[in-house]
Parts: C-alpha cells; sequence; structure tokens
C-alpha cells in the first residue's frame, strides 16, 4: 500500500467514513507492515487526544455546539496530513544523507603503480568485487615487478618494491609476506602495525623501513622517530627503536643490530622501472646512475691482466659519445653490484659492436651470479645459478645468446660485421609450456628468433618447470663482470674483442615500446609527452 492510501484509510477510520474493502487492506497491511501499524498507533494517539480535549470544553460549556466542535475534524485531518509530510520529508533527508555520506567514505587504501609494474590483486569476499586499485581487508595484493605506492585512509604513506607480497587486515594492520615497503604513519595514525613472518613493528610516531625476506630473516629500519619492534620466534624479544636504529630477526627470536640503510628504501614512487645504466662516456669514472633504484653506490672499474704491458681496454667512439673497447686479452670490467638474485624478472639492454675482420669471437659479454655451481656432481639442484650474455660460434656465424647456467638460448644472425647493434636480452620470471625459463633476445629493436639449449645432465620437472635461482651471495658468486670468463673456473678476461656501449640493467621485464625507446633514444620511458 502506497503511503497516500495508507494516510487516507487510517483517516477514514478513525472518521468512522471506512468503506468495508478499504477497511480490510488496512488490516492486511497493519498486519504485515511494522511501519504502518507505528504510523497508525502515532495518528490514534494524536486523535485520542483531540477528542479529550473537546470533551472537556463540552462539559464545561452549554448545550450549544460550540464552533470548536464544527471544526474538530477539519483539525484533525489537517494534523495528521501535517504529520505525515513532515515523516515524509525527515525520511528523504535521511536517506539522501546516508547516500550522500557513503559516496563520500573514502576507502580503507588504494595504491597507485609505477611505469612497467605487474602486479595481482585478489579479494578475500564472494559475490560483487571492489572495482580499482583499492584494497579492503582481506585484500591480498602481489608485485612481480616494479613500485606501487600504498594511500591508507587514516593518512599513512608507503612505498612497496618488488617482489612483494602484501595482505590487508584492517585500516590500521598490514601483513607483508616479502618485499621492501619504507612507511611514512602521518600524526593521528600512531599505532599502525606491520606484521612479517619474523617481526611486529607498531608504530610510535614515525618514518621506517621494512625488509621481509623471502629465504632470510626479515630487517626493520627506522629513519624517523620510533617504533616497537617483536619477534615471533622462540625468545620473542621486544625492544623500542629510534631513529638511525635498525635490527634483523634471528632463526630463534634475537634482534641482532644491523646498520640503518635507508638508501635501500624508496620513499616516492618513480617514474621507470628501476634500473642502473652505465654509459661508458669516461673510463676513469664508469659509476652508473641508478635511476630509481635503491642501494648504495655502485663501483665499476678497468682490471687489466698482470701479463700484459699495455692497455687492453680502452676509450673508443660510440654509439652517442664513448664506448669501451676490449682487445679480447684478458682485460676485463669488474663492479661490486652483485646482479639481480634468485627468479626476478630482469632486462639488459647494451650496443655492441664487433670487426668483422677480428678473429672468432666467442666468449662471454657481461653477466653474474654463481659460476661454480654447474661443475658440481649433481648441477640439477641448482642448475640455473648464473646469468650472463654471450657470443657463440655457430655455423661459422657469431651469435648473440643468453645463459641461466644449464639452459640458454641463441640467436640466428650473425653480428660481427663492424656494426654497432642493440642487443636486449630479457628474462620475464616465467617459464614457458615445457619448461623452460622464459628467455628472449631483440636485436636492433626486433625479436630475434632462437634456439633452446639444455644441457644433457639437468633433469627437469615438467609438472613444476626450471626455476631460474640466480645465486648472487654464495661464496662463488661473482658480481656484474663484462669481459669476463665466468663459465671458467676463475673470472678472468676473456678473448672477446669488442666495444660496448650504453649498458641498461633493469629489475623487471621491459615492453615492446620500452624496448623501442632505448633504441632509438637511449631511455627507458618515453618522455616526449610528459
Amino acid at each position: 500500500m502506497n503511503p497516500e492510501d495508507l494516510n487516507a484509510h487510517i483517516q477514514d477510520l478513525l472518521d468512522g467514513d471506512i468503506e468495508p474493502d478499504a477497511l480490510a487492506q488496512l488490516e492486511q497491511e497493519l498486519a504485515t507492515n511494522p511501519e504502518a501499524m507505528q504510523q497508525y498507533i502515532a495518528y490514534t494517539d494524536l486523535n485520542n487526544l483531540l477528542d479529550l480535549e473537546h470533551e472537556v470544553r463540552a462539559k464545561q460549556s452549554s448545550g450549544v455546539v460550540p464552533i470548536e466542535r464544527i471544526m474538530h475534524r477539519q483539525k484533525l485531518r489537517n494534523l495528521r496530513s501535517a504529520t505525515l509530510s513532515a515523516a515524509a520529508i525527515l525520511v528523504i533527508v535521511v536517506v539522501a544523507m546516508s547516500l550522500f555520506f557513503s559516496k563520500e567514505k573514502a576507502p580503507i587504501l588504494t595504491f597507485q603503480s609505477a611505469p612497467g609494474t605487474l602486479f595481482t590483486l585478489s579479494h578475500d569476499k564472494h559475490g560483487e568485487q571492489p572495482a580499482g586499485q583499492l584494497l579492503e581487508p582481506g585484500s591480498r595484493l602481489q608485485i612481480s615487478q616494479g613500485t606501487v605506492e600504498l594511500t591508507f585512509r587514516s593518512g599513512v604513506r608507503s612505498i612497496i618494491q618488488a617482489p612483494a607480497d602484501l595482505t590487508l587486515h584492517d585500516d590500521n594492520h598490514l601483513y607483508l609476506a616479502k618485499g621492501i615497503a619504507w612507511f611514512h604513519v602521518a600524526k593521528g595514525a600512531e599505532g599502525f602495525t606491520v606484521d612479517t613472518a619474523d617481526l611486529q613493528v607498531v608504530d610510535l610516531g614515525t618514518e621506517f623501513g621494512v625488509h621481509a625476506h623471502p629465504n632470510q630473516h626479515d630487517e626493520v629500519h627506522v629513519f624517523q622517530g620510533k617504533v616497537r619492534v617483536s619477534t615471533k620466534r622462540i625468545r620473542q624479544e621486544s625492544t623500542t627503536l629510534i631513529s638511525g636504529e635498525a635490527r634483523r630477526a634471528t632463526p630463534i627470536g634475537q634482534l641482532n643490530s644491523i646498520p640503518s640503510k635507508p638508501d635501500e628504501f624508496l620513499s616516492s614512487l618513480p617514474s621507470s622501472l628501476p634500473h642502473l645504466h652505465w654509459s661508458f662516456d669516461n673510463a676513469q669514472e664508469l659509476k652508473p646512475a641508478r635511476v630509481n633504484y635503491a642501494g648504495p653506490e655502485i663501483q665499476t672499474s678497468i682490471i687489466e691482466p698482470e701479463n700484459q704491458h699495455h692497455t687492453t681496454i680502452s676509450p673508443t667512439q660510440g654509439v652517442r659519445n664513448s664506448a669501451l673497447h676490449s682487445l679480447g686479452q684478458g682485460g676485463k670490467i669488474i663492479s661490486d653490484w652483485s646482479g639481480i638474485r634468485a627468479n626476478q624478472a630482469r632486462t639488459i639492454s647494451f650496443w655492441i659492436k664487433i670487426d668483422s675482420k677480428a678473429p672468432r669471437q666467442e666468449g662471454n659479454i657481461l653477466g653474474w651470479g654463481d659460476r661454480q655451481i654447474d661443475h658440481e656432481t649433481t648441477p640439477w639442484r641448482a642448475s640455473t645459478a648464473s646469468f650472463y650474455s654471450f657470443l657463440s660460434i655457430e655455423e661459422n656465424r657469431t651469435r648473440v645468446g643468453l645463459s641461466a647456467g644449464r639452459f640458454w638460448i641463441t640467436g640466428t644472425q650473425s653480428i660481427a660485421d663492424s656494426q654497432w647493434h642493440h642487443i636486449v636480452c630479457i628474462y620475464d620470471g616465467t617459464a614457458d609450456s615445457k619448461g623452460n625459463p622464459n628467455l628472449q633476445l631483440y636485436i636492433d629493436g626486433q625479436p630475434e628468433q632462437v634456439t633452446k639449449h639444455r644441457n644433457t645432465g639437468l633433469k627437469v620437472d615438467d609438472k613444476r618447470g626450471i626455476k631460474l635461482n640466480t645465486r648472487v651471495d654464495s661464496l662463488d658468486s661473482v658480481p656484474l663482470s663484462i669481459f669476463a670468463d665466468l663459465w671458467g673456473k676463475d673470472e678472468s678476461g676473456n678473448n672477446v674483442n669488442a666495444a660496448i656501449d650504453e649498458l641498461f640493467i633493469i629489475r623487471g621485464a621491459v615492453s615492446e615500446d620500452q624496448i623501442f625507446q632505448l633504441y632509438r633514444n637511449n631511455q627507458l620511458e618515453n618522455t616526449s609527452s610528459q
């Protein structure tokens, strides 16, 4: 029954003028609609009060019917109508305000991603899923490459570097399974909590960083203010840290003091994938440019062999400015950068020039990782512990290749033609349908047809595939090395006679558009429209 009919039937009932059919309808509505019953009761109370007032005045007067008696029904009807109108207006206002405030209420957590970032977002709920880049309690965000910025409703802000895996518990509580995370807690949001497998970190008004290691023990670094940190293992140690202090959890739940490393954390959303860039424009100063790349300064130097009395690596004319040329007589370029570890996606981009009249070219161009693991009696256990680009001779052609230890690919075209060629080597962090790591080659901006190779001693679990696991922290691991023999039993210089220029090493697999930008413009992102 609509409100107008309900109001009319109640008025007719109180006036004694209601028809039998209308009475039956009103009784049915009152029996099934609690709101209609409340409205009926309110009108009945109002009618009783008016009748009582009239009866009192009637007893005090003569038998003549006063004017008030004549207007009684009209007054009662007007009051009832006014009450109904006011109630309707009130309902409309309440509904409108509730809709307004529900729309204005901000989500608990939103995020935005840097260019090149890859992530998956899942929600712990059935039915309609939240739209957009936002998290609700139970939502999980997994970042395979790149960087995201989290913005909490409370004012907390965070920058998360891949690889990362986090779950939102509530508006004041985040679980970080892995990743490097920087947090700034706004005033009034004190008590914000970050949990990892090893630690619980409770903010006491501060700026801090958390490093959740999937295969190591977790760390907390305080940059401003203070935090309360507790371990979750046997000892369950707990302490308060202030600015400049850092701790790492131990296997038994102790908190070991470590140096604070603010340069390992990003505090703003970068404009591209993190990467290093060696221009080779100054042979005396080979320090790479760090673009959106968190970490300490990187030193790079030329190492000449002891048995040579002349320079084997020297500057030469490059693609843009200067490049470095190796005579292939034992010289090498060594850095103190350990490289990209484990199964993380990565890209190597560089220019190379090989003299067509030079002797046969075969050997490593550049790489990093564990160079000894492949000589063990059971190499399949860690068969992809190194990562490097190389030159090979096949069918009298000097071809470029990319190796992950006991699995590698080689291109088809010869590049020993005295011309500069742009090479891009990519591992995207996945395996193909046959269990091989997805390695890709691009030459001069175009995808290269490749041949895949596997050492016969490599055992493959087709269900799990081959998991590339570049080892950068073992006793046999070597940092980034150029023109060095990673495959041998030492990292001495090799016999590659070639020039190299504009080396980029990128944390993540780049897109074809980014490959084009590197090839044409020597930059990762297109900045012409920015």
